[in-house]
């Protein structure tokens, strides 16, 4: 899997360009402003995607990532969600992206359903009468009891993906996450809920509970915050960048 953190900062750079807006002292913080006004979505297809689409490619792993998007999901999520959302194809994103500015704040996560992208807007609009908040909290509510009656998961706690066989990239996350649970974020100590991929009851769920609308679960490792439903695929590269996901998701539990 390519670095996410590389993917973020070339994004970054190449959409700064596009929405024709440079983003100065660009950090991740949180949402203090309610209004929408200078909210910016763009969706991010993978060039590669199209081609796979016209099927160009003979090597099926060339289009991983690509054929389980349903390229009208942008369009219903305008509809439903209220907000305008431009449309990019581009070699910025290894797979179908949403990526939502406002002002000096800006998330990228995964567009593979409506859910998803009104998860990330709610997070940047931070108005619970927004139609996109609205949408995640009706959502969370019913994913959060769930998860509760069947691993008594707090609402600040992460789920961490992995599979503990044939998961060479899990290894090194595998310890990192065993580091983070020994911390704390402002006297809050970090939790995670363990998920193997090779165990059917742990997998259970993610699918009863209806996580599954936010992870794709068919990548190892990933992280998965029940506060936001932020996700994020691939090796974890350092502790920092783990601690950085994990506070944000402590932060959005408040």
């Amino acid at each position: 899997m390519k670095n996410t953190t590389i993917i973020v900062i070339a994004l970054v750079a190449i959409l700064a360009f596009l929405l024709g807006s440079l983003f100065s002292g660009l950090k991740r913080e949180e949402p203090v402003n309610a209004t929408t006004e200078n909210l910016r979505v763009a969706y991010i297809f993978p060039s590669r995607c199209i081609e796979c689409k016209n099927l160009q490619f003979s090597d099926p792993k060339m289009c991983q990532k690509c054929d389980t998007y349903d390229t009208s999901i942008p369009d219903l999520a305008s509809q439903e969600i209220g907000v305008n959302i431009e449309k990019y194809v581009g070699d910025m994103v290894s797979e179908p992206s949403i990526f939502v500015t406002k002002g000096k704040i800006a998330f990228l996560g995964n567009a593979k359903n409506v859910p998803n992208i009104a998860a990330i807007i709610c997070a940047v609009v931070n108005n619970e009468s927004h139609k996109s908040c609205v949408m995640v909290n009706q959502i969370f509510e019913s994913m959060r009891s769930c998860l509760t009656s069947r691993v008594n998961m707090v609402k600040s706690a992460i789920m961490y993906h992995y599979s503990s066989v044939g998961c060479d990239n899990c290894k090194k996350s595998n310890d990192l996450i065993k580091e983070l649970e020994n911390l704390t974020y402002e006297d809050i100590p970090y939790s995670v809920v363990w998920i193997d991929d090779k165990n059917d009851s742990q997998m259970s769920i993610l699918k009863d509970c209806n996580v599954n609308r936010f992870m794709d679960l068919q990548y190892t490792p990933q992280v998965f915050c029940i506060a936001n439903g932020r996700s994020q695929s691939g090796e974890i590269n350092s502790l920092s960048e783990l601690r950085d996901f994990a506070d944000l998701c402590i932060k959005m539990s408040k």
